[in-house]
């Protein structure tokens, strides 16, 4: 019994998508929380390896590759597109902005389902 619940944690860990878990790890109750501001610059800010407060596209595509996310070529391309401010670094300035394209229907946070199609949109195929 023990090896059957191991090898479903495993399997259910392998099959996990990098957006789930970003959401899972940094909301507040989970899945059924509601991220806030805060909650989703650490999201951002978890890129950011020297801790100065700014996220560097080498950071960004260290941070990526790291965590195996797609596309890993790709990743300075997505380190421009959510730059919102276009000064190579990723701030607050950037997750301010960003914040309102993930809350879809501008309650104030982000449910799951809009960082997952949000998330998905800008960094799947």
């Amino acid at each position: 019994m023990y090896r059957v619940i191991v090898f479903a944690a495993l399997l259910g860990l392998a099959l996990c998508n990098p957006e789930d878990e970003l959401f899972q790890r940094y909301v507040m109750g989970g899945s059924h929380g509601c991220m806030t501001t805060t909650e989703f610059s650490n999201i951002w800010m978890h890129f950011d390896l020297n801790g100065d407060g700014n996220v560097t596209v080498l950071e960004f595509e260290t941070t990526w590759h790291h965590e195996d996310y797609s596309d890993h070529e790709r990743a300075p391309l997505f380190f421009m597109e959510i730059d919102a401010i276009k000064d190579a670094v990723l701030n607050d300035q950037d997750f301010d902005y960003l914040f309102h394209i993930f809350d879809e229907n501008a309650n104030g946070c982000i449910s799951n389902q809009e960082f997952k199609t949000v998330w998905k949109g800008l960094f799947d195929d």
